[in-house]
This record gives C-alpha cells, sequence and structure tokens, in this order.
C-alpha cells in the first residue's frame, strides 16, 4: 500500500492489523523535509519518505490519499497523481478523499481561513469533478465517487441517513475511488 500524505509517521498497526496489508510507503509531499533520510518501522514493513527520493515501482495494489490536495499548489497535483499511477500495479486502486468545496460547513470554513490569510499560498478545495479529471488525466479509470460525512459528531444519531443523501453530493467530504487500467 502506497500512502501520500503531508508528514505522517512510518507506521500504522491498523491499517497492518485491520486491512491486512502487508507494507506501506507513505510519501511525505510536505514542502520541506521533515527528515533527513527514509524511515523504516522495526519490522522493516512501513517506510516514510520524502517525495523527492521516492522512486515508484509498480508494486502496490492500493493507494490511498486524504486531504493531500488541498494542500498542494495546483501545479503539483498532476505530478502527485502521476506519481500514485507509477506505483501501482495494473488494476491497482486509488482512493482519493478530500474535503468537499460544495459542502456548507466546508465553504463555511474556507471563507474564514481566506478572509484570515492563514491560506495566503493559493491552495484551495478541489470539487470531486476537478479531482476525477485530474486522475483521468494520468490515466485513471473512475468507479465510483461518493459523498458520507453530512452530519458533525454531536448529530451522530442522523448517520443512518448519510447512506441515502451520498447522491446529493453535500458531504463533508468526498471520496473518488479509481482503478489503474
Amino acid at each position: 500500500m502506497v500512502v501520500l500524505g503531508r508528514d505522517r509517521g512510518p507506521a500504522n498497526s491498523e491499517l497492518f492489523g485491520n486491512l491486512h496489508i502487508k507494507s506501506l510507503v507513505t510519501i511525505d509531499v510536505a514542502r520541506e523535509r521533515s527528515h533527513s533520510r527514509v524511515l523504516r518501522s522495526a519490522d522493516g514493513k512501513a517506510t516514510l519518505v520524502h517525495v523527492s527520493e521516492y522512486r515508484a515501482s509498480e508494486s502496490a495494489d492500493l493507494a490511498f490519499a486524504h486531504g493531500v490536495f488541498d494542500h498542494m499548489p495546483e501545479h503539483d497535483r498532476a505530478a502527485a497523481v502521476l506519481l500514485m499511477y507509477r506505483s501501482l500495479t495494473s488494476p491497482g486502486l486509488f482512493a482519493v478523499w478530500q474535503a468537499n468545496p460544495r459542502s456548507p460547513g466546508v465553504a463555511w470554513h474556507e471563507r474564514v481561513v481566506a478572509r484570515d490569510g492563514s491560506q495566503a499560498d493559493g491552495t484551495r478545495a478541489l470539487t470531486a469533478s476537478e479531482t476525477r479529471r485530474l486522475l483521468r488525466g494520468a490515466g485513471f479509470d473512475i468507479i465510483h465517487t461518493t459523498t458520507p460525512f453530512f452530519f458533525p459528531q454531536s448529530m451522530s444519531w442522523c448517520e443512518p441517513l448519510e447512506p441515502l443523501l451520498a447522491p446529493i453530493q453535500l458531504g463533508g467530504e468526498y471520496m473518488v475511488l479509481a482503478r489503474k487500467p
């Protein structure tokens, strides 16, 4: 499994235990290197590597990204998706989770952030259709898009309604599942 991330640790025992992952490579796409070299877990199953030192090998069955593209400049996004494409075997899967700018809560948060100037680097949340276009541009086939997470934790009693609401594309996050042909 390959994870595209921003300065995440090299091991996650839940992934190994619950998903039966045999190896995990986390690619740190933060602008500055937080580590001077490749870090490996004690058992050698998990690796953290900065994007500048990663070499795609078309050996992973699954790749995953969560909230990464919102924090990347637009000119780096296509290169990151192409890197994931080159990391996967055929027919490997790539799951992309992003904040949904069409969600009222996310849209409100982006306005607040823009107002206080803390997002001055020009990055912005991608819509699900923009993410699908980005993935198709690298050669992926889109399998499925969903937008769960409509209710805050304080309204967890409403969670059974979320699958019924997913088609209206207003959930707090969306997930695009793509396959390398």
